[in-house]
């Protein structure tokens, strides 16, 4: 077990290599090159190849779903199809993750999605209700990402298109959870989002 200070060190290492923008990786895309975020319009960092393949990466084997499909919220049993559909987009998650670690190490790098966030271990006594629009939302934040990182050259095109992949992947995701969770809200109006 790490003493209290290495542990705050060793998160603090965490967060600079899995900082929501793609961090700079010198010679490890396959031609050589890289572009910056938002389509290579400068401004914002650099994305390699290799970067991209780690964020996407992080962003499917680290995701909320994944980590709640571990760890099971609190959930009355009217949320029965959102677990449901939260345990299917983890399974998605897992699916996706596995691919782009095989890529990775086709390309001599070892995968490695680091931990999940710190601040999911606070939500662990929450319900899902609370958690659906956490999830809806880091999905939604992973395509915009993604859509910035993908829209320039200079990138391996393979590589582009899993992430335009991964990109509406979490667009139909985050669109079936917010369809299930507004049904529920419609559906209880005792509910704390109907209360006025």
């Amino acid at each position: 077990m790490h003493a209290p200070g290495m542990e705050g060190e060793k998160r603090l290492v965490m967060k600079t290599e899995l900082e929501p923008s793609l961090q700079t990786s010198q010679g490890d895309d396959v031609a050589g090159t890289s572009v910056p975020a938002g389509g290579g319009k400068g401004g914002g960092k650099t994305v390699s190849t290799g970067g991209l393949l780690n964020r996407m990466l992080t962003l499917t084997a680290r995701s909320l779903p994944s980590y709640f499909y571990r760890a099971r919220p609190w959930m009355p049993g009217r949320f029965v199809d959102l677990w449901d559909a939260m345990q299917e987009i983890a399974g998605e998650h897992r699916e996706f993750a596995a691919k782009v670690a095989e890529h990775l190490v086709r390309r001599g790098e070892m995968p490695n999605p680091g931990n999940y966030p710190a601040v999911y271990t606070a939500w662990h006594d929450l319900s899902l209700d609370f958690l659906a629009d956490k999830m809806i939302r880091e999905l939604r934040d992973g395509a915009a990402e993604l859509e910035a990182a993908i829209g320039g050259p200079g990138l391996d095109p393979a590589v582009v298109k899993t992430a335009e992949s991964l990109r509406g992947l979490f667009l139909d995701e985050a669109e079936r959870l917010q369809t299930l969770w507004d049904d529920l809200r419609r559906a209880s109006p005792a509910s704390p989002e109907n209360a006025a």
